[in-house]
This record gives structure tokens, C-alpha cells and sequence, in this order.
């Protein structure tokens, strides 16, 4: 994960970056675990921490069906300038997170996780993930965009804009065919993970 962030939090914003290029290692390095202090600890008490995900996950399955059945080298970028890259993650109200967009706007490329089940019980010809920060995207804004034999189809976002809220993964499953279609499922909560334990130094 990109940080585990445990130090007591003083009520100032915390402050963090997706990278542009996740095709990588840029992906892990994306992800924002957060921990909220779990209170006062006596001396040899261990301190139980829950952490976050504090990004919220993109994924998109690209159908194995119409103009690109069966093609590789399928390419795909999330944006077009147009996302934030950066923002604050502020205090906690009523145990609720609140994200700013910060000041730089970016294109991601994201990360290339093969072909992968889909909830039609049929397989992806190729699907993407990544890790973005919290934001509205206005309307009429280019969202995915895909290149494929030197040609590209791009998606803008429908009437009414979309969100994407800390902790939620967002699946889209993408036709490109001679209709180009994206379909939005709904969103889940984020909660994969396994558990762990570690020791930390408190000046």
C-alpha cells in the first residue's frame, strides 16, 4: 500500500496523491490506509487500529464481444486532464470522512489486471483498475477512453455527473462495438483486506 498512516490525528487535513501512470507499481503505491486514533492507551496496552481505504476503486471490464473480440493490446486511460490527482482528507464527523480535491488535474493510466469474471458470469476480454481520489466529475467531461488498432473511442460522463466516495469500488463494463457502451453496476464497499498486527514508536 502506498501509506498506513497511524499517528494520532490532530484535526489537521491529511494530505495525499494517486499516481498518474498505475500500470505498475503506481497502483499499490495509490492506495491510502487510514487509521483513526483508537483514544487513550495505558503504557504496555496494545492499540487496536482500524484502518481505510481512503481512495476509491475504479474497475472496468472491457466485453470480449464486437469490434475488439479476441484483439490484445487493448489500451485504456482514465480522464483526459480532467481528474484530481491530489486533495485533503479533513476530520471525521459521526465517523464520516470528508474529501477536498486539491489543485492538480491529471490522465491515469491504470493498471492492467487481465481478464477477470464478470457478474454476467461471462470473462472480461481484458479489465483495469485504479485508484482515484474522491471527487464529482461534471457532466460532458471525457471519462475512460480506449485505443485499439490505432483507433480510439472515448466516454464522457452522462447528465447529472457521477461521485466517487472514499471507500467504495465502482465497476463499469464497457461494449465496444457498433455501439459503444458503458454500463455503471452499483457500487460496494471496499472492504477486502486481511488482518495484521505491528508495533509502532510514539515519541
Amino acid at each position: 500500500y502506498g501509506v498506513i498512516e497511524t499517528k494520532p490525528y490532530d484535526g489537521s487535513p491529511a494530505q495525499w496523491e494517486v499516481k498518474t501512470n498505475q500500470s505498475g507499481v503506481g497502483y499499490r503505491q495509490s492506495d491510502f490506509l487510514y487509521a483513526p486514533s483508537p483514544g487513550y492507551v495505558g503504557a504496555g496496552t496494545p492499540a487496536n487500529f482500524t484502518f481505510y481505504h481512503q481512495t476509491a476503486k475504479i474497475v472496468v471490464h472491457v466485453r470480449n464481444s464486437g469490434i475488439v473480440a479476441g484483439k490484445t493490446g487493448l489500451g485504456m486511460t482514465v480522464g483526459n486532464d480532467n481528474i484530481y490527482i491530489n486533495g485533503n482528507l479533513s476530520t471525521p464527523v459521526n465517523g464520516v470522512y470528508t474529501w477536498t480535491p486539491g489543485d492538480t488535474q491529471g490522465t491515469i493510466t491504470p493498471y492492467n489486471l487481465g481478464q477477470q469474471p464478470m457478474s454476467d458470469r461471462t470473462t472480461s476480454l481484458v479489465s483495469f483498475g485504479a485508484l482515484v481520489i474522491p471527487q464529482t466529475i461534471s457532466e460532458g467531461q471525457i471519462l475512460f477512453s480506449f485505443t485499439v488498432d490505432g483507433q480510439t473511442y472515448t466516454y464522457t460522463v452522462p447528465t447529472g455527473g457521477i461521485m466517487w466516495e472514499n471507500g467504495k469500488e465502482y465497476t463499469y463494463n464497457v461494449t465496444i462495438g457498433y455501439e459503444f457502451k458503458v454500463e455503471a453496476e452499483q457500487s460496494t464497499n471496499w472492504n477486502e483486506g486481511t488482518g495484521g498486527s505491528g508495533s509502532v514508536a510514539l515519541p
